[in-house]
């Protein structure tokens, strides 16, 4: 059976910022930092705790793609902040 069309065409994001501290490293897990590059201009945290939903409209551009590895470690992250670990 093929999938059901979207009701309304979405992404997931996980947003990143540049702030950083204890909180960060503490959990490094919920929160893996990106180095500069890949479409960033400094080093992020990746925020899993902050997943969230954005209609494909708002989407201006195309910043970069993650290497599969810097990928995985956000995929755990998410996996662990939606708790299906």
């Amino acid at each position: 059976m093929p999938p059901s069309p979207l009701r309304y065409p979405v992404l997931m994001i996980v947003p990143v910022t540049t702030q950083g501290g204890g909180w960060t490293e503490a959990n490094p897990r919920l929160y893996p930092r990106l180095p500069a590059g890949s479409g960033i201009r400094a080093g992020a945290a990746v925020l899993c705790d902050q997943l969230r939903s954005c209609d494909v409209r708002r989407v201006i551009r195309y910043l970069g793609t993650l290497p599969q590895e810097r990928l995985a470690t956000v995929q755990q992250g998410v996996r662990a902040a939606l708790r299906l670990d």
